[in-house]
Order: C-alpha cells, then structure tokens, then sequence
C-alpha cells in the first residue's frame, strides 16, 4: 500500500438496497481521480465514505497507510467542494475562506496571509471584499476551491462541482480546476456524470455501475479498451454490431463474422474481428466500433479494411463535429462523427455513401458464464 487513498472491500447498504458491492479501489498520491457513472451508480455515496460524512457496512478507507474509516470527517485532512458550493451568504469572500482557518484558532496574521495565498491561488484576490451574491457562478465555486485548500488537506473531495454551471463557463472551469490541482499537486477525487470533463481533466478515470467498479484506467485506455459493454456504451457513443454462432469462419489474422447492428438479426452485413487467442471462433461475440474511427468515402481497396454501404437517414451540426445517422439497407444502423472540414456542405438524407473502417478498430467483447459482455 503506497500513500493516498487506499478503499479495502467497502460496500454500503440503504435498507434493502445495495449501493456499493464490495469495492476495491487505490488513488495514487497527487493525481488527479475522477469517479465517473450514471446517477444512482454509488459514486457520490463512495465519495462520502472517503470523506467521513458516512460509513460503510463494510470495508475500510486508508490515507497515506493510515486507517481513517473510525475517523469523523474533520480529522481526516481531507477538503470537500459540494455541487452547490455552500457559501456563507453572510459572510464575504474572504470570511468565508478563513472559516476552517478561525476554527482551527489559527492567529490572525496568519489567517490573512493564508487567504491571500489561496485567493491569488484561484485568481480571486481581488474579490477577498465581495459577497457570495455578488460573485458568478464561477466564481463561487473557485471560493468554495479557496475554502477547501485554506486547511491544507491532505485529499480534495469535489462532488460535481461544474454541475451548476453553463456550457462554456464550465469548460473554462475544467482548464481553472486542473490548472490549481497541478500547481499544488495535490490528491483529487471528482464525483462526475460527464464523460467528456472525467477524460479531459483526469490522470485516471474508476467507472461505477450497479454499486460495482466496472473499470480503471487511464482516459485513452477506458476509451479505447473498454472491459465490457457496460463501459463501451457509457463511455462516449458507440456502435454495437452483433455476431452471431455458427456463422464464423477463421483467418490468418482474423475471425470473420457475420454480425448486425439489432440484436436478434444477422443481417448478412460481413466484418473481420481480430484474432485474440481468448476469442471462440464458434461463439457469440459483440464488436464496439466507435463513430470516430468511421470513414467515409470511396470503396476501400487495401487489405484488412472493413467496407458497407449506407443511406443517410440525418445529420446533426455541432460546429466542428458532424453527427450522422446510417441505414445499411435494411441491415440496422451506423452511427458516424466526421470532422466539419470534411464536408464544405451539410449532406442531405436520402444520399447513398460508402464507409469503411480498420480491423483494429473493432473492438470484440465476448459473453462470460455471469452473462456480461466483456473485453478481451
């Protein structure tokens, strides 16, 4: 066991309800660990475990090799920012920051030089005046960062702390939130919903689901190799594309399949999945394809090129990302991202167009004996 924070086994039970299942889980000292899943997945209850504010039916939490699971929260050198900031709204900004500080009967003069510090720390020292009501929302929260780093914690908790905000605010406050983290280098744990901010701003990214860790890894790794079907889908868009037994015939290279984007239908659409020594050439498999690594163009003539033929059904505009939509003539459906500069004008519904993609893009996942479809 290496220091940060270390989760041994924790599960939590509300009644009859599981929220956690046995959760085995090691945050490295200084990086940066997003929580990542849908809304009743166990993330914020984990998170509040870690914290102290609840305690797990069973299992144990560790800091730095010490364990704190007994501990009440103000003992455990850990700072929380909450999804809705929780400000004082009596109190200024700089009251507000200094809280913790007066609790912990630090002298003046060094209450006010530590406010300093962590205001000019979130590029607020110039609002140390204002008042919560006075301040956006963005700025709200980086007080609510000021308040949680004042103490010096050990750990930074932030339970969806961007939720709040609007679209483009909340992109500045992702570039904000890993700017402060990697300055001071401290230990960070973020509870999020949003693929896209736990894959911008994170070192690494543990997916929960069901009250189960489904993965851990790095963002390109949980993107690219996700371990089941469960992670494939929540984990940006992606497309399912069916195989069923009896129809595979084995390669060199690869495993040939006849697969279909329903589940109950083959189809005929023909693809080539690689071969991987765990891969059954006589079961069923699933293959993710992401709509990224889709191209769309000429019929392909290089070897180890997958190849259909789709009508567009419709295409949605996202300024640099295009967004469309597939049949394979009776055969299910595709889903494609295309860069704008690819198309100097919107394609119209109805067109014919050839796409085609790599074997190595295709990512098998097949059914172990518990019924989940699983990676290689």
């Amino acid at each position: 066991m290496t220091k940060g924070i270390s989760i041994r086994g924790v599960s939590r039970q509300f009644g009859e309800n599981t929220a956690l299942r046995h959760v085995d889980l090691e945050v490295r000292e200084g990086e940066f660990f997003s929580l990542l899943g849908p809304s009743g997945c166990g993330k914020t209850t984990l998170l509040n475990i870690i914290a102290g504010f609840l305690d797990p039916s069973s299992g144990d939490v560790y800091l730095d090799e010490t364990d704190v699971t007994a501990l009440p929260p103000f003992r455990r050198k850990m700072g929380m920012v909450f999804q809705n900031y929780a400000l004082f709204p009596h109190l200024s900004v700089f009251d507000n920051v200094a809280y913790g500080l007066r609790v912990k009967k630090m002298p003046k003069a060094d209450i006010a030089k530590k406010v300093e510090e962590v205001l000019a720390l979130v590029r607020l020292e110039a609002y140390a005046d204002r008042m919560p009501q006075q301040l956006s929302g963005g700025q709200q929260q980086r007080v609510a960062i000021a308040r949680a780093m004042a103490i010096e914690p050990s750990v930074l908790l932030l339970d969806e702390p961007l939720s709040n905000l609007d679209a483009k605010l909340r992109k500045d406050m992702q570039t904000e939130l890993r700017r402060i983290q990697r300055s001071i280098g401290i230990t960070t744990i973020l509870v999020t919903h949003d693929q896209e901010e736990a894959l911008s701003l994170s070192d690494r990214i543990g997916i929960l689901g069901d009250g189960e860790l489904q993965q851990v890894g790095e963002p390109m790794q949980v993107y690219r190799q996700p371990a089941n079907r469960f992670v494939a889908e929540f984990i940006g868009q992606v497309n399912i594309l069916e195989g069923r037994k009896n129809n595979a015939r084995s390669g060199d290279d690869v495993f040939h399949y006849d697969v279909s984007t329903h589940a109950n239908e083959t189809g005929g659409l023909h693809i080539a999945v690689p071969n991987e020594p765990a891969l059954d050439q006589e079961a069923d498999v699933q293959c993710m394809l992401r709509p990224e690594r889709i191209t769309i163009g000429a019929k392909p003539v290089t070897p180890g090129i997958n190849h259909v033929t789709g009508v567009l059904k419709d295409v949605s505009y996202a300024g640099e990302l295009l967004r469309l939509r597939f049949e394979l003539k009776g055969r299910g459906e595709l889903i494609v991202h295309a860069t704008d500069p690819n198309f100097p004008t919107l394609p119209k519904a109805g067109e014919e167009m050839e796409l085609s993609w790599r074997n190595e893009d295709i990512i098998p996942l097949v059914q172990r004996g518990d019924a989940t479809w699983q990676n290689q």
